[in-house]
């Protein structure tokens, strides 16, 4: 077994955890005194998200601008959680956000069909967000 191995696995796991909003902070991250460090993993959590959702802004900026800012990034935060980087490349990210938009353009196309995301059309005060999550 290679030294590194347990340094490699608490990596495994802080960097697993970062897309899931729901999970569990690792028991890894630890504040001062040894204690959780709950808050500051959600900030770290956060700042990657958004930090994923600005690289696919930047390389698809007629999308953003077609679609709207808060449609693009309640969709693009969506793609992030669900495809998250595989690679330490930063400017190969989203390769595959094309075919995500096509999936959701689709479940948008069925809602309509079936009249699920009229009543939400239809209020004033609805959101793309709300939008987007209406048909997914």
């Amino acid at each position: 077994m290679l030294p590194l191995e347990p340094e490699l696995t608490s990596y495994a796991t802080f960097a697993s955890a970062l897309l899931d909003p729901a999970g569990a902070t690792p028991a890894v991250v630890l504040g001062p005194a040894g204690k959780g460090a709950v808050k500051r993993y959600n900030v770290y959590r956060n700042n990657v998200t958004v930090s994923l959702i600005n690289a696919l802004a930047a390389v698809y900026p007629a999308v953003q601008r077609v679609t709207g800012d808060e449609f693009f990034h309640a969709m693009a935060r969506f793609h992030v959680r669900a495809t998250p980087p595989s690679l330490p490349l930063l400017f190969e990210y989203g390769r595959d956000f094309p075919a995500f938009i096509e999936t959701v353009r689709i479940r948008a196309r069925f809602a309509l069909a079936c009249g699920i995301v009229a009543p939400c059309l239809s209020r004033p005060t609805s959101s793309s967000a709300e939008m987007f999550a209406v048909s997914r």
